[in-house]
């Protein structure tokens, strides 16, 4: 069930008001021109895991992508997790904040490069049964629900599953974070598609996300791409 919270923010959106400060007329869809620019977008990020890189590069990838590169071929992560992006992630995710979450996948709509072959499926990455309960949403699904509808891509729920209830990720070291995932999902069905977008809240370490992507490699998937609205760079 939808909380006070969440009513109040689809209040601000129909008022016309910024989703973060519940101040300003909005500028932009949910956001008016301050928090706007305040978002930090990652100006060069890793064409493979989207990290971003501090330097000038000499290659698209980054230094631990062309040593040790993961399961999944391409990134899209644009926006850094810090506030305001943070807080409405917090409401989406914690609060059920719908507003927020649409707001949140067309912020990552906006960042896809549509200039590039488009996968021909999304798939969301799946909360264990046990966490979904407890949750009352899937904050990954209905991103994904938002860019099939806009991209005109369709998306499969039921494809991916979480077999195991995974420890939470937050706080466990990213040979933790591996380890933790080792064999936590399984499909439901063979895949009918040669490249598939892989969609979540927020990226990490990518342990996550490659955790899926060797699954469906192992499946025979040609390409795997995985989209995230907003990339940590926290290692811990």
């Amino acid at each position: 069930m939808v909380n006070k919270w969440s009513n109040y923010r689809q209040f601000l959106r129909l008022k016309g008001r910024c989703l973060v400060c519940g101040e300003a007329p909005k500028t932009v869809p949910g956001l008016c021109n301050s928090c706007d620019q305040k978002i930090q977008r990652i100006e060069r990020p890793c064409y493979q895991c989207g990290e971003p890189m501090h330097f000038n590069p000499s290659s698209h990838k980054c230094g631990r992508c062309q040593s040790s590169p993961p399961a999944f071929d391409h990134s899209v992560s644009p926006l850094l997790y810090s506030d305001p992006l943070r807080q409405l992630h917090l409401n989406f995710k914690f609060h059920q904040d719908l507003a927020a979450g649409n707001l949140l996948a067309n912020l990552l709509y906006d960042s896809l490069s549509h200039s590039n072959a488009m996968p021909q499926l999304l798939v969301p990455i799946p909360l264990h049964a046990e966490r979904m309960r407890e949750r009352g949403f899937d904050q990954a699904l209905e991103i994904a629900k938002v860019l099939a509808r806009r991209l005109q891509i369709p998306f499969h729920s039921g494809l991916l599953v979480r077999k195991n209830s995974t420890q939470p990720q937050s706080g466990l070291s990213r040979a933790q974070r591996h380890k933790n995932l080792r064999n936590a999902f399984t499909l439901t069905q063979p895949l009918p598609v040669k490249h598939v977008a892989l969609v979540d809240d927020i990226m990490t370490t990518g342990s996550t996300f490659n955790a899926a992507a060797q699954l469906m490699k192992t499946a025979g998937v040609k390409t795997v791409e995985v989209w995230a609205v907003g990339r940590s760079t926290r290692d811990e």
